[in-house]
């Protein structure tokens, strides 16, 4: 099953949130739930603009900055006027975003009164604090006073330039359109992030700072050490762990490799570093949920020191130390490959160990793809991070650091190319090592759920604590030992090959989130499939069908660079499971050896089960390539039911002629079988379409526990049936109670049943 497309974007936005004390904001006569809100946005699909013109100048750039935006293809209509021609009609029957100060702009100092901040000369004033070192703040999706059930979103401080410079980083955001309902409120101050979160709406006539989500960094980030290179800042309680300590010795020991190597000296600034006990309270404070990233504008570099990504990304330090000696990389190759070199424990067991494994299993970068920039742009990180480091070894066990330091100043392309069949006769007389994957054996039989991202916020996605204790609720409560954890990437046309990118925006199915997810579940004792799904825009992957062979070459070609990151990170992070395509019927019936050689070479990279899940009837029943897995895959949606009213035994027979075709399946192909999906929405007559959309069916929890125990009942005594991965389990389990006609059994009778199965089996 897939998720609504705008939602799917949303989770892109660069966003934050948290906990915190509760405080009751100005009184409001609006009425209106922020879901209502946006979606009202979104039946008009426009959006209208009103700038200030008290500042002539300002007017001005915000004028250029809105045209080039409304020039810019999306799926939102701009209209955009000067607070002087838009009229009262226009403020009343839009969605409105208002830009600049009060002062400056006549309609924002009208509504100023009722909405949830005030601004004086000198401070503003939001959650009963006051912020006047350049403060900025933020509002989505708020109660437009003039009509309360259409949406106000603004940007606003106490000078336009501080407006204008907050407004180029928002609209610069990726998929600024589809995510510019992702907060309720940010506020900046000094440059940095302070506050954010949403507002409380149990009482949607009067909405407050919600204490569930509500974050304020305003006191964070106080002096832990300074010694003679680095600044060590605190957030949040980090410094002082084994981790942290861990983390800078090994940084210490690093730099000092890279100094030796390069024969230079340590240069006399100082190393900013920003300590923080999670990837999602750094995103918190940041907006970058990696567990280690540069702040491009000042050098600062900022990391996560939680055990889940430990010796992970210690490169990162490394870019800082390279170019504070040697600048910026004209070829990021060499800036990246170096750094990487330098980490005596990257990626755990060392880059060396991962090339020679990337080298047996045939998946090394040749020069000229490390060179190729669409290839540099979609590949995997872990592959570029590592050929990059064995390259930048080559090039100064070759040249010598004087050499290599001259080159990595003035590079020249065809050098490297001319190197090529050397640089290939490195990477095999690299020593293999024989450490191997420890991944947990497999039980005997999967209970399981797809776990669903359905929170689109870093408080409420995968790599949240909210995430954390709802897998650790199926493992405790419901008896689950595994978990399907699920990244997705765009594609715009089922019948062109395209580029598949990974997601990369704090909130989104990053890859940092997939390894929190991951050490999450072993927390838990669960063991853990990753299952990246493609997700056309304007239809299913089952129509993913190219148009003549050359077109299916590149196609399989990119589909391969891209499912090859999540196989090695499997490999990485030792999942268990990885399945490798979702629902495409149509390119697994036309192309099956193309799907069978892929799987092969997967094999190469990455050492546990491998699955595919094929969508529900003719694919499955059909499907060629079961050969070359470990299990058969289905994603279970057949009808069981064409009655209006069928009785609970009617329900049972239904499922069990669904059993006899899937037990057909698995006795020819001699595989055992996961239903990699299955589930029946909270809603009526569910079993005669399970997979479709709920439209204006009416809520039935009972129509969904019966059809639940119509599956329980089939799968019992099935020795070829090695697991279950119900769909599906939320991130945030608060999610559950917005749609309650929805796929998961969270607070419904079927949520019992479950719990009943899963224990006794």
């Amino acid at each position: 099953m897939q998720k609504w497309f705008c939602l799917l974007w949303v989770t892109m936005l660069l966003s934050c949130t948290a906990h915190g004390p509760e405080a009751v904001g100005p009184a409001t006569a609006q009425g209106s739930h922020r879901e209502d809100l946006i979606e009202a946005y979104r039946r008009e699909g426009k959006m209208l603009f009103v700038y200030g013109t008290g500042d002539s100048a300002a007017a001005n750039q915000y004028r250029i900055l809105l045209g080039q935006m409304s020039g810019q293809k999306s799926r939102m209509t701009m209209v955009i006027r000067s607070d002087r021609e838009v009229t009262d009609a226009e403020l009343h029957t839009h969605a409105l975003y208002l830009i600049g100060t009060p002062a400056n702009n006549a309609v924002l100092k009208r509504l100023l009164p009722q909405l949830p901040f005030q601004i004086t000369p000198q401070t503003l004033d939001f959650n009963q604090q006051q912020y006047g070192d350049h403060p900025t703040l933020s509002l989505g999706f708020y109660p437009n006073p003039m009509a309360p059930e259409l949406p106000l979103s603004l940007t606003t401080g106490l000078s336009d330039a501080d407006v204008y410079q907050q407004l180029q980083k928002s609209f610069g955001q990726q998929y600024f359109w589809f995510a510019i309902s992702g907060w309720g409120y940010q506020l900046y101050d000094g440059g940095r992030r302070k506050v954010m979160g949403f507002f409380d709406e149990s009482d949607p006539k009067q909405w407050k700072i919600g204490r569930k989500t509500h974050w304020d960094f305003a006191d964070d980030g106080s002096i832990a050490e300074e010694n003679a290179h680095i600044i060590y800042y605190n957030h949040q309680s980090a410094y002082g762990s084994e981790i942290a300590l861990k983390m800078t010795n090994d940084l210490q020991q690093s730099w000092n490799k890279l100094l030796t190597g390069l024969q230079m000296q340590m240069p006399s600034k100082k190393a900013a570093i920003h300590l923080y006990p999670s990837a999602e309270l750094k995103g918190l404070a940041t907006g970058n949920t990696k567990p280690a990233h540069l702040d491009e504008v000042d050098g600062s570099l900022h990391v996560s020191i939680h055990a889940e990504n430990a010796g992970r990304e210690d490169y990162v330090g490394n870019i800082w130390l390279v170019r504070s000696l040697l600048g910026a990389a004209k070829m990021p190759q060499l800036e990246l490959g170096l750094s990487v070199m330098a980490t005596d424990h990257w990626q755990k067991y060392g880059w060396k160990h991962w090339a020679k494994k990337f080298e047996i299993g045939g998946s090394s970068l040749r020069i000229d793809e490390l060179l190729d920039p669409q290839i540099w742009e979609h590949e995997s990180p872990y592959l570029k991070e590592c050929m990059s480091a064995a390259l930048v070894d080559f090039l100064i066990a070759k040249w010598g650091a004087a050499a290599f330091v001259q080159f990595y100043n003035s590079p020249n392309p065809q050098r490297l190319l001319d190197l090529q069949s050397e640089f290939e006769a490195s990477l095999r007389v690299l020593p293999e090592t024989a450490t191997t994957p420890q991944f947990n054996p497999m039980p005997p039989f999967q209970k399981a759920f797809n776990f669903a991202h359905e929170g689109y916020q870093i408080f409420n996605g995968y790599l949240s604590t909210e995430a954390s204790n709802s897998i650790d609720y199926t493992a405790k409560k419901l008896h689950c030992n595994a978990l399907a954890v699920i990244p997705y990437a765009g594609m715009a046309d089922v019948h062109a090959p395209a580029w598949l990118d990974f997601s990369e925006g704090a909130g989104a199915e990053n890859d940092e989130s997939i390894v929190h997810c991951i050490w999450s579940a072993r927390q838990s004792g669960e063991t853990v499939m990753i299952k990246p799904q493609v997700w056309p825009w304007k239809d299913w992957t089952g129509e993913v069908s190219m148009q003549n062979d050359a077109d299916w070459k590149i196609f399989f070609d990119r589909y391969y660079r891209w499912i090859r990151h999540y196989a090695i990170m499997a490999e990485l992070y030792e999942a268990e499971i990885l399945c490798v395509g979702v629902e495409f019927s149509k390119a697994t019936l036309q192309r099956p050896d193309d799907w069978r050689n892929m799987v092969n070479r997967l094999r190469g990279v990455y050492h546990g089960k491998i699955t595919y899940a094929a969508n529900w009837g003719e694919e499955f029943e059909k499907c060629q390539f079961w050969d070359a897995l470990d299990y058969v895959g289905i994603n279970c949606y057949y009808p069981i039911s064409k009655k209006e009213k069928p009785s609970q035994k009617e329900l049972n027979a239904g499922f069990a002629d669904v059993i006899q075709k899937v037990e057909k399946v698995a006795l020819t192909a001699k595989k055992p079988v996961l239903f990699t999906e299955i589930g029946f929405r909270s809603c009526a007559s569910p079993w005669a379409n399970p997979h479709a959309e709920a439209d204006d069916r009416p809520a039935d929890d009972e129509a969904q526990a019966a059809c639940y125990r119509a599956m329980i009942a089939g799968l019992q005594n099935k020795p070829w049936c090695k697991g279950v991965y119900l769909w599906k389990w939320p991130a945030y389990m608060d999610d559950a109670q917005y749609d309650r006609r929805g796929f998961t059994p969270l607070g419904h009778p079927a949520e019992q049943l479950v719990e009943e199965w899963f224990g006794k089996n």
